[in-house]
């Protein structure tokens, strides 16, 4: 079954993807060499072991090899690309992720065109000798690509960009929940501007645009706000960062007295929170709240946390629309 995938595309942190989008191929790198070969890069089968070789090959090469997970986890990854499968290349400093359909199945390069190509963008950025690297063969595992369309980051969902821009330099995105990653792209790419949204008051699609359209740090801003709106008499702020113990939003009353401790969760599963409450004073316990914008049917929050499931902040989300500029955006409320 086709996938959603990325790759960073940025061998020994050079950017390659001018050389991706010339010859319509996505790179996946980490090349495992053969044991006791020399480079020659106009010979890379000669050097590079096939990562889509017999059981036979792989397990004797991979014996030999310093790297075993690593090697492993490729050869497993490039055996779940198949034909049609969408590949993204994520470039959010230039405002979008480039997207393109998979034409046939993986393929080492032998001996690859866009070398020359590749090695001058290499000598920009380094001094080394690129002979010394074996750079053509950060370029010749590949996929071949129709075409590569850059595609602006917020079009694409947030459930499924998050899966790029973590540590991770390549990857499969999941479906979460019952989002589709496959279909949801067909769809993306299938038009040239936002999926088409109307006004609403339906929590459920309330709930769907939570997890398509914000993004956590996004989700604890407004839930900051809509406490704020929810205890008018309170001073609430957002304060996530380095020594902020795990805490998103703090609530006060006028006197100063800490009143509320937020987390937020963009996904919740279940786990234990670790919140300290260095912010609150022996003598008044505050409400301590767990926001979460997704989650699993009959999750729970541990005891003595206030829980805002989904389904609570999309009724909130709905109620105090017209004060949420957050609301504009997602299109939720009343306006025709």
């Amino acid at each position: 079954m086709p996938k959603v995938f990325f790759s960073r595309c940025k061998p020994h942190g050079i950017d390659a993807v001018c050389v991706a989008r010339e010859c319509e191929r996505l790179f996946f790198g980490y090349p495992m060499r053969k044991q006791g070969a020399h480079y020659d890069r106009h010979s890379l089968r000669s050097c590079i072991v096939d990562v889509t070789c017999d059981e036979a090959t792989w397990a004797a090469e991979h014996a030999a090899s310093d790297r075993l997970r690593q090697y492993n986890q490729n050869r497993n990854f490039v055996s779940e690309i198949e034909h049609g499968s969408i590949a993204l290349v994520p470039r959010p400093a230039e405002g979008v992720i480039y997207c393109g359909y998979v034409e046939g199945g993986f393929e080492l390069v032998n001996d690859p065109t866009w070398y020359d190509i590749w090695e001058s963008i290499w000598r920009k950025h380094k001094s080394e000798d690129p002979d010394e690297y074996w750079i053509a063969s950060e370029v010749a595992q590949t996929w071949k690509v129709d075409k590569f369309r850059p595609v602006p980051v917020p079009r694409i969902p947030v459930w499924i960009r998050r899966s790029l821009f973590g540590r991770s330099t390549y990857g499969i995105v999941r479906g979460y929940l019952d989002l589709d990653p496959y279909k949801t792209m067909q769809d993306v790419l299938g038009i040239d501007g936002f999926l088409p949204r109307s006004w609403t008051t339906d929590p459920r699609e309330v709930e769907r645009r939570l997890i398509t359209d914000v993004t956590p740090d996004a989700f604890e801003h407004l839930m900051v706000a809509i406490l704020q709106l929810e205890n008018p008499e309170e001073f609430w702020t957002h304060v996530g960062g380095s020594g902020d113990g795990g805490l998103d939003g703090l609530g006060a009353d006028a006197s100063g007295e800490v009143v509320g401790l937020l987390q937020c969760k963009w996904a919740y599963d279940g786990e234990d929170l670790k919140l300290n409450t260095q912010w609150a004073s022996e003598r008044h316990r505050p409400r301590t709240i767990l926001a979460a914008a997704s989650h699993r049917d009959g999750v729970a929050a541990p005891p003595g946390i206030e829980f805002f499931d989904k389904a609570a902040v999309a009724q909130l989300l709905v109620k105090h629309a017209e004060a949420l500029p957050q609301a504009r955006a997602l299109r939720i409320g009343n306006r025709r």
